[in-house]
């Protein structure tokens, strides 16, 4: 048996059916079984070809076995290509069966990080030149000028095959007669989002569906936003897993150490009563969930949106706390759902995307306690020599505020209705990363953050009510008088530098 493992839209199930395309001559049976819903499912599809019949009363165990023991008198060799296999407990649980069948090669595509007892052969990303013939294989009207543009794509996707592939095959939709959706848009496109084109139509791919019986595998006609989210599940995570998600989604796609992660995940919590009463909630009254709590405490006529807000932040954390941050890592890792190198940890530009996208009407809460702990590190001018003290983290927190502030910028403004909480955090963030643009010195990226606050702030005035009105006034005048300074700096450096 030989476990096949990568990230989604790598190439496995293309290499396994590479393989069995080569060498399918050498064996006496083939067979192949797509598991997106459990093994023992796509096993017991294969019941009808062996001409096999079960009493409909039997249980789906019992039929296993006896499919198992039909299956072991074949002649050998004999090929199983398991495709899509990331349910680890199954997995184990059917092992010792599937190791039965010595007259058998079993092999087996998963996300799956590892599995013990199987040889991994892990599919990466294709190296650039590689990807390259790719890309211009499916778009032909590819420029060698464009070769630098390309590596950029190539860089925002991590290299992804699947997504390259899709975005080949989109470009060359729009642009067989004449240009109307250059690589450069595209790439203006990606770095709001993978799954935001502005241009984007149906094209055909090679790709997993249900629609294929127990083969999973075959020609999907849709939309590269649509087969990019059907690339990944979040229903079957745990909240917490749904939670870390959702941060990793925001953060850049880089190695970040774990005790970073752990300094701006979990926040040291003051209202201990607060956490007791929601640990007692969860455990007694309703479903382990953040959708069940918020639709319960919406039902309370004397609970503002700021208190419904801070409890189901404290009830993220609890779950945190309960499921222990370091197993949520390990079991995400294991299931494919972000990558480790010794002890650091990053997150595809893909499942970013996906969860995003899945997660959005969620996110802002669920990345709340991150926010908070990075603007308070970074919010220290009550302290004049913080940052000089500090110079390493500042630079790493406001590195990653950036990334958060970037990432979240979208939802917002897509917002028909402005979240208050949400805009002032985002004002905030706007603010201390235009404040550390600007003691590093660099004046065009402080403009550009204090305008990105003075923007936001100009929603205030719709969402805030009349008791705040002074304090706004007072706040707006603060991002006048900042942009008039930088502005006016600018405008002396222009002139000293002609």
């Amino acid at each position: 048996m030989m476990l096949v493992n990568g990230q989604g839209g790598m190439g496995k199930s293309s290499f396994a059916a590479k393989y069995w395309e080569r060498y399918e001559c050498q064996y006496q049976f083939l067979m192949s079984v797509f598991a997106a819903n459990g093994i023992t499912d796509a096993l017991l599809r294969l019941a009808m070809p062996l001409n096999l019949e079960f009493e409909p009363t039997m249980p789906n165990n019992e039929r296993l076995k006896i499919l198992i023991q039909h299956i072991q008198r074949l002649d050998k060799p004999c090929l199983l290509f398991l495709d899509n296999v990331d349910q680890a407990d199954e997995l184990r649980s059917l092992y010792p069966l599937l190791y039965r069948c010595k007259n058998f090669h079993i092999l087996i595509t998963s996300r799956l990080f590892e599995f013990p007892y199987l040889a991994k052969n892990s599919i990466n990303a294709l190296p650039l030149e590689v990807a390259l013939r790719v890309f211009r294989h499916h778009y032909p009207q590819f420029e060698e000028q464009e070769i630098l543009l390309f590596e950029q794509v190539y860089q925002e996707v991590a290299g992804n095959t699947l997504v390259l592939e899709l975005f080949a095959k989109n470009l060359n939709y729009f642009n067989k007669i004449r240009k109307n959706y250059s690589l450069n848009t595209l790439i203006e496109d990606i770095k709001i989002g993978l799954t935001k084109l502005t241009k984007q139509e149906k094209i055909d791919v090679m790709y997993k569906t249900t629609d294929f019986g127990s083969m999973g595998f075959g020609l999907v006609f849709d939309t590269p936003k649509n087969i990019i989210l059907a690339m990944y599940d979040l229903t079957e995570l745990s909240e917490a897993e749904k939670t870390i998600l959702s941060v990793f989604s925001i953060l850049p796609v880089e190695n970040i150490e774990y005790e970073v992660l752990e300094k701006i995940l979990i926040e040291k919590q003051e209202d201990e009563e607060l956490i007791e009463m929601l640990q007692f909630f969860f455990s007694e009254q309703l479903n382990n969930d953040v959708e069940s709590l918020e639709m319960y405490l919406t039902q309370n006529p004397n609970l503002t949106k700021e208190e419904i807000d801070t409890a189901i932040k404290l009830a993220q954390n609890i779950y945190i706390k309960n499921e222990e941050l370091e197993q949520i890592f390990i079991s995400l890792t294991q299931k494919g759902w972000i990558e480790q190198t010794e002890t650091a940890f990053k997150v595809s530009p893909v499942v970013q995307e996906v969860v995003r996208h899945k997660n959005q009407e969620r996110l802002f809460n669920d990345c709340g306690t991150t926010i908070k702990i990075l603007s308070n590190q970074l919010n220290q001018h009550n302290n004049p020599n913080y940052y000089q003290e500090n110079y390493k983290s500042v630079i790493i927190y406001s590195h990653y505020a950036e990334s958060i502030f970037s990432k979240l910028e979208y939802n917002y403004h897509k917002q028909d209705k402005k979240d208050k909480v949400f805009t002032l955090a985002l004002n905030l963030l706007a603010e201390l990363i235009a404040k550390y643009y600007e003691l590093k010195g660099d004046l065009s990226k402080t403009l550009l953050f204090f305008e990105k606050n003075h923007t936001i702030l100009n929603n205030l005035p719709q969402i805030i009510d009349q008791k705040e009105q002074n304090n706004y006034w007072f706040v707006l005048a603060g991002s006048f008088e900042n942009l008039g300074n930088i502005l006016k700096t600018l405008i002396n450096c222009t002139f000293l530098c002609s």
